[in-house]
């Protein structure tokens, strides 16, 4: 008996071999892939994108100038090294490869398949044939493959290595540590363009659509029936961003994902370095503190001012709204550009959620990057549907927060 089992195992080994050699690459670089050098999108059309200034911002989205300078931030952490076997893939071109698809095709290897047409309806909310999904809605690695000679697995190594150096390298440039003579200014600005005195930015929280990850549960199913991770952000008034917090699970609402984030904690251990009271404005009888401007789903507070609930308001409390809305929507406005400039976000991520996290922040970066050299243009600033709001969560409100509101809204109709 037990000589039977040992003659079972041993052909079930050798079953395995046979099966492992049948899949054998039958060679080391395919054929098309090896033409890079010569065929690439890179080797190609890079030269050509640079004698033209216009072309080369519709393909790469910023200037010469700004993909020279951001390549230069980021050189250093995506070089590869050259071995006797081949030659590493060269640092300009691998930031090519992650700009060019307006990071669009961040897609790893091995997540291509839509489980089933009613999955891909709920998605894409038309009928598509399972498999096909990605064919039905833009550029993925398979067709980056192609284009710049490149394997789908390096290719997808090049975005995580490239979004991660953008992180890392470029952040501190463009979200500097802010001070209290960096706040003034900010409140100078809100108070020029939406007249809300004593504004330090404005708060709000979108939904950025994924694929159900593994094993999570109903942790990132949100109330809008859809699978997503939450960006959190504070803006100032020329759209960019102050502070962002990505990652939170999707059943989260604002007021949940903001108190849990570190801008909160830091707000609350005062060490943002917020300026005391000032009797900056006219209007004002007391020295009034500086607070950010938010939607109904955050929680009133010393910090936070939010608009007042209910329909039938008196005109005061309208007018104080309507103020209130002025600032807000630049927050709204941001994220539009956002997702506008960056069209991953028209799109559920069918990445894992590392590589998703990775991709916002490197896209909230490039926001701010792209912004401070080039501007920005109209197109730009159209509305798409590709970021969604958070649920709104009602709070306890303190007394003294509820008064802050009321005297914000006696100064609107003051003379």
């Amino acid at each position: 008996m037990a000589g039977n089992e040992e003659l079972l195992l041993v052909a079930l080994l050798a079953k395995k071999k046979s099966k492992r050699r049948s899949v054998e690459r039958k060679v080391h670089v395919h054929p098309i892939l090896s033409s890079r050098m010569n065929t690439g999108a890179h080797h190609t059309l890079f030269n050509d994108l640079c004698a033209d200034e216009k072309k080369f911002f519709n393909y790469f989205l910023m200037s010469r100038p700004s993909f020279e300078e951001l390549l230069s931030y980021v050189r250093r952490d995506i070089t590869g090294t050259t071995t006797n076997m081949r030659e590493c893939i060269a640092p300009d071109e691998k930031l090519d490869v992650t700009l060019s698809g307006k990071l669009v095709m961040a897609v790893e290897a091995g997540r291509w398949e839509v489980p089933d047409a009613e999955s891909a309806v709920a998605i894409v909310g038309t009928p598509v044939e399972p498999g096909k999904w990605y064919l039905a809605t833009g550029d993925t690695i398979t067709d980056l493959q192609y284009q710049y000679r490149l394997g789908v697995s390096t290719i997808a190594k090049i975005i995580r290595e490239v979004c991660k150096a953008i992180w890392e390298r470029v952040k501190t440039v463009c979200f500097p540590d802010v001070t209290e003579r960096l706040w003034l200014e900010i409140a100078a600005q809100f108070y020029q363009k939406t007249d809300f005195p004593h504004c330090l930015g404005a708060l709000d929280g979108k939904h950025i659509r994924v694929i159900k990850p593994e094993n999570s549960g109903s942790l990132y199913y949100n109330y809008k029936n859809y699978f997503s991770i939450l960006l959190l952000a504070v803006c100032d008034a020329s759209h960019k961003f102050i502070f962002i917090d990505v990652g939170a699970y999707g059943k989260s609402s604002d007021s949940t994902v903001f108190k849990e984030s570190k801008f909160f904690r830091k707000l609350e251990n005062q060490t943002l370095n917020v300026p005391a009271p000032q009797e900056s404005y006219s209007g004002f009888g007391t020295p009034m503190p500086f607070v950010f401007v938010a939607d109904e789903a955050f929680g009133l507070s010393q910090h936070i001012v939010r608009p007042y609930a209910g329909k039938f308001l008196s005109q005061k409390k309208r007018i104080f709204n309507y103020r209130l809305s002025r600032a807000r929507r630049l927050i709204e406005c941001s994220f539009g550009i956002l997702a506008n400039k960056w069209r991953i976000f028209h799109r559920p991520l069918n990445v894992s959620l590392s590589l998703a996290e990775d991709i916002i922040k490197a896209c909230c970066v490039l926001h701010n990057f792209v912004r401070d050299r080039d501007g920005v243009r109209i197109e730009d600033t159209l509305t798409v549907e590709g970021l969604f709001d958070m649920e709104p969560a009602a709070g306890p409100t303190s007394r003294l927060a509820s008064h802050l509101r009321d005297k914000f809204a006696d100064y609107f109709v003051s003379d």
